[in-house]
């Protein structure tokens, strides 16, 4: 798990090495798919994809390979793409940069890191159908390739750090602490030299003695179990890499059918493509007709709007006529009254004189 990781990390951690990118703890994992999709992309190329943006990025120094004793890494296909992405980087820069992580620790009974990469890539396999498409395509006609590399790495005897001038250095034997009692104490654990006994001397000695030979044998019978592991592993190895060789005849079948259906796809898209751009080009048509119609809709409403303006006009003009005629009449009709009174008051006064 990850004290394994941290281990062969830790192991292989280059002095001058400011940072470390890792793949699998690149992506929120708790997302939901479709933003997941969202930020792996969608280019048939990956490189819209977080690992292959890490990967191109020119302060890259190393790509290193941490295998673990459960299961292969490339039983992933992304993990497989990321592998071909590094060695395309790898002959760009013209330098060696994919080294293997190698555990401090050794496990008897468990796969070695050589076992564990040692994956065919037919078997690999993603989480997402359509991540899976693109990957299959972007590999594509490199599938052998990809596969000898993996064997290269499964096959290295020793662990390659990230820089090749500095050598492994071995790991110091752990310290021997023999544990004593005392009588009336707790256990406790000190070295000889620091331990002071309140019983005699030799016979603290003869006891330590015991144990150290007791521990002797037990290292004994360890090596000896490790030993006979080992070559019980070895010869599981063998067995392991001759049917790989037996399917890598079937594999070839499966790939000419994979490359057979990744160019049927690739002519797919290059129709789809077209059709689209020709959608494009009519949906332009209709945007540019659509524009003149508005422009000619505005200057038709511009018109409307300047001829009701002035029918607004000369009709306020007539009624103002109206009025003024109106008015000049109801004047001349008082006057003729007025006058038409003045001679009827005139007239009754000469009646009345008369």
């Amino acid at each position: 798990g990850v004290y394994e990781f941290s281990r062969k990390v830790l192991n292989h951690w280059q002095d001058e090495a400011l940072s470390m990118w890792c793949c699998f703890l690149a992506n929120p994992q708790t997302w939901q798919r479709q933003d997941l999709n969202q930020l792996l992309g969608q280019r048939f190329d990956l490189m819209d994809s977080p690992f292959m943006q890490a990967l191109a990025d020119e302060r890259l120094h190393s790509f290193v390979v941490v295998p673990n004793v459960t299961e292969s890494l490339y039983c992933r296909l992304w993990c497989v793409a990321e592998l071909w992405k590094a060695m395309e980087v790898q002959k760009m820069r013209g330098q060696a940069m994919i080294h293997v992580a190698k555990d401090a620790v050794k496990h008897t009974h468990k796969a070695r890191p050589s076992e564990t990469i040692a994956a065919m890539i037919h078997g690999a396999s993603c989480s997402d159908e359509n991540d899976e498409k693109r990957i299959r395509a972007y590999i594509s006609g490199n599938e052998i390739h990809i596969q000898d590399m993996i064997k290269s790495l499964a096959t290295k005897k020793k662990g390659h750090r990230w820089t090749d001038d500095a050598p492994d250095a071995p790991l110091a034997p752990p310290e021997v602490v023999p544990i004593v009692q005392i009588p009336g104490g707790d256990r406790y654990a000190a070295t000889i030299g620091s331990f002071t006994p309140t019983e005699p001397v030799t016979l603290v000695a003869t006891r330590v003695e015991e144990r150290m030979v007791r521990a002797q044998e037990v290292d004994e019978r360890k090596r000896h179990e490790s030993a006979m592991a080992s070559l019980e592993e070895e010869c599981r190895f063998v067995e392991v890499e001759k049917e790989v060789f037996e399917e890598v005849f079937e594999e070839s079948k499966e790939r000419h059918a994979l490359e057979d259906r990744i160019s049927e796809i690739r002519k797919e898209v290059e129709v789809r493509r077209l059709e689209e751009s020709e959608m494009e080009k009519m949906l332009m048509l209709k945007v540019e007709r659509l524009e003149l119609s508005l422009e000619d809709r505005r200057r038709s409403i511009v018109e409307r709007t300047s001829r009701e303006h002035e029918r607004e006009e000369a009709l306020s003009k007539y009624l103002q006529m109206l009025e003024d005629a109106k008015t000049k009449d109801l004047e001349h009709e008082i006057r003729l009254r007025r006058h038409s009174a003045v001679l009827k008051e005139e007239k009754l006064q000469q009646q009345l004189a008369g």
